[in-house]
């Protein structure tokens, strides 16, 4: 068995093991006393052997080892900086993952931003043109189409007892071809603001025409209403509108109706 085995050994180049199993058997043929030619003999070649294993086979087995752990070694730096660029590589998708993330997020938030700011201008627009088709742009009255919008969407309970009251400035062609339409809407513009000036909580003005302006008066007894009409005609007339170093004298004409104007009255308050 201890043959076959340093056969083995043999064939495999392993001559430390050779040496070894060769050490072993002669120790065990010198106990035994057996065979010493024999013996003689195997001590010979094992003797050649360990100068052979000790000088060019030891040269040549610790050049194999180098080379292996040389390649070893570089197997596992290559696998390292493969490792390393691979790290290097997923680092970079993460930071450019990141960074079309942060551009997605400010491209989000910039359109929101522009939608934003074009639902503001949308509403701010809306609001202008609901406020110039609601309100005269010159004196900032409410417009005749305002009335409309609020006499039909009213029931005829919601205005009972309201008075509409009907003022018309007198000689206000006049006015504009002796002084110029400036004069007329400085004129205009004064009146109006002096009527809101005098007018109570709940009253309305509205443009009806050029020089004709509609009151809608809330609901009050017949002698506020003459108290409040007599206080509305003063403020709007008592002091003359000042133009051009000078002064423009004004005056009003106008009537009045109650609604309803009968009790079985069942038109609209527009009509």
């Amino acid at each position: 068995e201890m043959r076959e085995a340093i056969t083995h050994f043999e064939h495999q180049g392993q001559m430390i093991d050779v040496l070894d199993g060769l050490e072993r058997e002669i120790q065990a043929l010198h106990a035994q006393r057996a065979w010493p030619e024999t013996v003689a003999a195997m001590e010979h070649r094992q003797q050649i052997w360990s100068r052979l294993f000790s000088s060019g086979q030891t040269r040549a087995i610790a050049e194999l080892e180098a080379r292996q752990r040389a390649t070893a070694q570089e197997q596992r730096i290559a696998a390292l900086a493969a490792q390393v660029q691979l790290e290097r590589t997923q680092v970079r998708v993460e930071r450019l993952r990141m960074a079309l993330f942060a551009a997605l997020a400010l491209l989000a938030a910039c359109i929101a931003g522009l939608l934003l700011l074009s639902r503001q201008r949308a509403h701010r627009e809306r609001d202008r043109l609901a406020h110039a088709v609601r309100h005269d742009p010159l004196t900032g009255a409410c417009s005749r189409y305002e009335f409309q919008v609020h006499g039909n969407a009213a029931t005829p309970a919601d205005n009972a007892g309201t008075t509409l009251l009907l003022l018309d400035l007198d000689d206000f062609k006049i006015i504009n071809d002796k002084h110029g339409h400036a004069a007329g809407d400085a004129v205009l513009k004064t009146m109006v603001s002096r009527l809101r000036q005098a007018m109570r909580s709940g009253d309305e003005i509205y443009r009806w025409g050029g020089e004709e302006f509609l009151l809608v008066l809330a609901p009050r007894s017949d002698a506020e209403l003459a108290r409040d009409i007599d206080a509305l005609r003063h403020a709007a007339t008592a002091t003359p509108v000042p133009w051009d170093n000078g002064t423009l004298a004004i005056t009003l004409s106008g009537g009045l109706a109650r609604h309803p104007l009968a009790a079985d009255w069942n038109n609209s308050f527009t009509d």
